[in-house]
């Protein structure tokens, strides 16, 4: 008896999506860190880790049919929190969410952060890649932006991420501070690519410390210049203002982000676009905490997106 033929069975591959997890909390309020900031003592940031693992479960199921490629943890000093905690954050994220094998999971870190208890709390979890906000290598930079942190701090960090094996380190540096010297900031790059820094962000001033998107004369200069010692120095500008030695170290959400894929954010003031609608939560930290898995209470907007 002959077999029946059966029609080939249709796989569809689930699209690409990334997620973007905001922890707000600073180590200590400034002048040059746009947007909403926290500072919070330990049992305020423990509920509130705590809180970002219930929405990730709670999201998880309606974003079934996505398969994120890159998480972020982003803010201005995320790195601030508990590094065991946030191992454990990126632990339940990926098990909460179905994810792509070569998924990549940022961290943004400040450089006074990183050191042996961090970096094994960070890479107990899935925390694949770190980008550090050196922001200058000028003290007196440094100093006008009010960064908790100092050149030796910098200097530390990069060679605890060696020490560590974490070959995937993207640094940010701001161009167009007031004052900022074209031959300072050229000084910088060359040390830094000296160090073998795979990733460069060249983030401009006024959008990085005021949140503002018009920008400078200096800025412009710097920008043009930095653009062309990295690329003396073998690196591509992939997207504008990221460079990456190899098309390996490239920052897969932003890219994923800059193709409009679909956007999954979780915590306060998180912005959501996928399966098409755009959802945003609140920015109340007492609201957020206390309802993280229910929408009704933490989403404040949703309307119509493109992505998903």
């Amino acid at each position: 008896m002959s077999a029946v033929p059966t029609e080939p069975v249709e796989t569809i591959e689930p699209q690409p999506a990334i997620v973007r997890v905001n922890i707000p909390f600073v180590s200590r309020s400034t002048s040059f860190i746009p947007g909403h900031t926290l500072t919070g003592d330990r049992a305020a940031r423990t509920l509130y880790l705590d809180a970002l693992e219930q929405e990730a479960r709670a999201v998880a199921p309606d974003a079934a049919s996505l398969a994120v490629a890159a998480f972020r943890l982003d803010g201005p000093m995320p790195s601030v929190l508990s590094p065991d905690h946030l191992g454990r954050l990126t632990k339940t994220l990926h098990q909460a969410f179905s994810c792509t094998p070569s998924c990549t999971t940022t961290l943004v870190a400040t450089p006074q952060t990183v050191g042996t208890a961090s970096l094994t709390g960070w890479t107990q979890g899935a925390i694949n890649r770190v980008e550090l906000l050196v922001d200058s290598l000028e003290p007196e930079e440094l100093d006008r932006l009010e960064r908790p942190f100092n050149v030796n701090d910098i200097q530390n960090a990069l060679l605890f991420l060696d020490k560590f094996h974490i070959g995937n380190v993207g640094v940010r540096l701001i161009v167009g501070t007031p004052g900022q010297q074209t031959p300072a900031l050229l000084r910088g790059l060359r040390s830094l690519a000296g160090v073998g820094v795979s990733h460069f962000t060249l983030a401009p001033y006024s959008h990085a410390c005021l949140g503002r998107t018009e920008g400078t004369a200096l800025e412009e200069e710097n920008v043009a210049a930095a653009r062309g010692r990295l690329r003396e120095y073998g690196y591509l500008e992939y997207l504008p203002g990221l460079f990456a030695h190899e098309e390996r170290f490239r920052d897969t959400f932003a890219v994923l982000q800059a193709r409009q894929c679909p956007e999954i954010g979780l915590g306060i003031d998180a912005r959501s676009c996928f399966g098409g609608l755009s959802y945003v939560n609140t920015d109340d930290y007492t609201t957020y905490v206390s309802f993280p898995d229910d929408p009704s209470k933490t989403v404040v907007a949703v309307e119509s997106c493109p992505a998903g």
